[in-house]
């Protein structure tokens, strides 16, 4: 049996108490392994749970700053979190290249979700990445957060360090030991050392890892589709279409232009503003014949209305167009037809720019409306004879 000189033996106490010592130092300042939580809101919370002071050496948001927002300052080590608000028009797209730019800059995705995630950025490369990744959308909000973490680092440090020479120590007095009960002392508590030392060397890990890569939280949010208005260029033409309340019964005959009325419908009203004419023909089953004369524009012509009437039933009052074809009238003059539904409603037009000029009247041409509608099962039932009335056309 080996011989354990008396001057080991008598300090193995001592040396076994200021290991005990450590341990307390060790949770004094370092918080357990639960605590050890990487998330979006407390990106350092190991490190500022520590006992030294590690307040934000900087943080901003709001204009964008010139320079390297995450330099590491000369003798200081910085951990840095960011938080970006963004306002994209594609929400997929715009995550896809954002998690592409990481990765090509050596980074990786720690998460992604359907509206951002929590990316990892090489210190080095951040600033540059950020700025590509803030052109892809409106910054809503930014922030940066720079965290001075020396202490830390250097307590960690040392503390490994002693952790180690009393793992030497320990090793050196094992090897020595000769009786079972000083063997079994030195044993746990080189357990315990060992663990310690394995502990600390993986907060060091995290926290170097904390330090060389930027934390990047990033949130989405899908602008608002841009809605299309029409604009229709000659806004009366968005009447076209309108199927609404029927005007007050006078009883008068005033035509603006020649038509053979169908028969069984009945002459409700007409009327004329300024250049405009009208007059409301019905039936007794809620079918409707309207016929309008308006002034033409200069240069416009039967395809320039055509194009506006179908606009007007199509994107304005959200017709189904059934057919669209041209037609001559008896009297030679052109005609663009539309038929189109909604729901159990059915509604004819014929847009009609007469090739005649006619001195008596002013501002020469005219663009007229022959307009039918009604519910479906009485609109078919009048439809062929409108159609046969439309064709005696004459203005």
């Amino acid at each position: 049996m080996k011989i354990v000189p008396a001057v080991s033996l008598f300090f193995l106490p001592l040396l076994i108490a200021g290991c005990t010592a450590v341990e307390y130092g060790m949770n004094d300042s370092m918080p357990p392994p639960s605590a050890v939580v990487e998330t979006a809101a407390d990106t350092d919370g190991w490190a500022a749970a520590d006992s030294a002071p590690t307040a934000p050496a900087a943080g901003y948001s709001g204009s964008l700053p010139e320079g390297n927002r995450f330099e590491q300052q000369k003798g200081r080590r910085m951990t840095y979190t960011a938080e970006l608000s963004l306002q994209v028009d594609n929400l997929p797209d715009v995550l896809r290249k954002a998690e592409e730019l990481v990765k090509a800059a050596g980074g990786y995705v720690q998460e992604s979700g359907d509206n951002g995630g929590i990316l990892r950025i090489p210190v080095e490369k951040a600033d540059e990445v950020l700025r590509k990744i803030e052109a892809f959308g409106t910054v809503g909000s930014r922030r940066i957060v720079g965290t001075d973490v020396t202490d830390t680092v250097v307590d960690a440090e040392i503390r490994l360090n002693n952790l180690k020479t009393l793992r030497t120590r320990l090793l050196a007095l094992l090897e020595k030991s000769d009786k079972v009960e000083d063997t079994l002392k030195i044993e746990q508590e080189l357990n315990r050392v060992v663990t310690e030392i394995e502990r600390y060397e993986g907060r060091l890990a995290l926290l170097n890892n904390r330090i060389s890569y930027v934390t990047l939280t990033l949130r989405l949010n899908q602008s608002a589709p841009v809605v299309f208005v029409p604009k229709l260029p000659v806004p009366w033409v968005a009447s076209v279409g309108e199927t609404g309340k029927l005007p007050s019964p006078n009883g008068r005959k005033n035509m603006p232009f020649d038509l053979d009325l169908p028969e069984n419908f009945a002459i409700l009203a007409s009327s004329r503003f300024g250049d405009t004419e009208q007059l409301y023909a019905v039936t007794a089953d809620d079918c409707v014949l309207r016929l309008t004369r308006r002034p033409n524009l200069e240069g416009a012509s039967l395809e320039f209305w055509r194009t506006l009437a179908r606009r007007s039933l199509t994107e304005v009052n959200r017709y189904r167009t059934a057919s669209e074809t041209s037609v001559t009238m008896d009297g030679g003059d052109e005609a663009a037809c539309f038929e189109g539904f909604r729901g159990n409603a059915g509604y004819l037009l014929y847009v009609v720019r007469p090739r005649r000029t006619f001195c008596h009247i002013p501002f020469g041409h005219r663009v007229c409306l022959i307009e039918f509608w009604g519910p479906e099962e009485t609109y078919r039932k009048h439809l062929d004879a409108v159609r046969k009335a439309a064709m005696t056309f004459e203005l």
